[in-house]
């Protein structure tokens, strides 16, 4: 199939044929494009840093700049609590979903002295009460649920993995 159009630049006019090989759909174009690429990323959180998909595994990487924080303990002797302001670091938080749910197990809070540059940056223990030695999350009997289809906002760091230490 051949195409001819007139071509104006400038003072001189071009009489221009075009030979057209092939007419996919748009559809089918993109998914071919998409297979090259290698993978759909999906709204990503606020502040990620770092993106990792396998299978219905994926993590990201979140990083919160220094800010003070209201932290809020309560125990059952105490329903109310008590509060305290206290000035964080860099917060990196490792997310990682298995499906649209999110693993507990292998969320992951650290603490930095300056903004993550890639992917070997060394990450430091968080002293936070709710955190284990191996940086893992404790979130009690709070069970969290993320979808990531569609529009919906995706909350990130103390905003949802923190509740189980009431940081605010």
């Amino acid at each position: 199939m051949e195409k001819r159009y007139l071509k104006i630049e400038g003072d001189a006019v071009s009489l221009v044929t075009e030979r057209i090989e092939r007419i996919v759909l748009l559809d089918d174009f993109l998914g071919e494009v998409q297979k090259e690429r290698g993978f759909i990323s999906p709204i990503l959180p606020k502040d990620c840093r770092m993106f990792h998909q396998s299978g219905t595994r994926t993590t990201f990487v979140v990083e919160q700049n220094p800010q003070v924080r209201q932290l809020t303990w309560t125990m059952e002797s105490n329903e109310n609590g008590n509060s305290w302001k206290l000035a964080f670091p860099y917060v990196v938080f490792l997310i990682s979903f298995s499906g649209d749910a999110i693993d507990a197990g292998n969320t992951k809070i650290f603490f930095r002295l300056s903004p993550l540059g890639n992917g070997d940056d060394k990450l430091q223990r968080c002293n936070l009460a709710n955190v284990d030695s191996n940086a893992g999350i404790c979130t009690g009997s709070m069970r969290v649920s993320l979808f990531l289809a569609g529009c919906q906002p995706v909350p990130t760091g103390f905003q949802f993995i923190g509740l189980a230490s009431r940081v605010i």
